[in-house]
């Protein structure tokens, strides 16, 4: 089985990954450790929200959107 099976044809990593954790309560919970720095879900939230934002703003006057395979 491979991951086109798994998956839906739409799949939003960051609401699957992120958002969902925080909805659930775990905005405090580390989220990653590596190399003695711990994120929390909060801590990628808002990482992840201002990727987004310069990705929009990087982007804001094409038609173009990213997409990773």
């Amino acid at each position: 089985m491979n991951a086109s099976e798994l998956l839906p044809a739409q799949f939003n990593a960051a609401t699957w990954f992120v958002d969902r954790n925080i909805a659930e309560g775990r905005g405090t919970a580390p989220a990653f450790t590596y190399e003695g720095r711990t994120l929390t879900y909060a801590d990628v939230h808002e990482l992840v929200n201002r990727t987004g934002n310069a990705l929009v703003d990087l982007f804001q006057h094409t038609k173009r959107c990213v997409a990773w395979p």
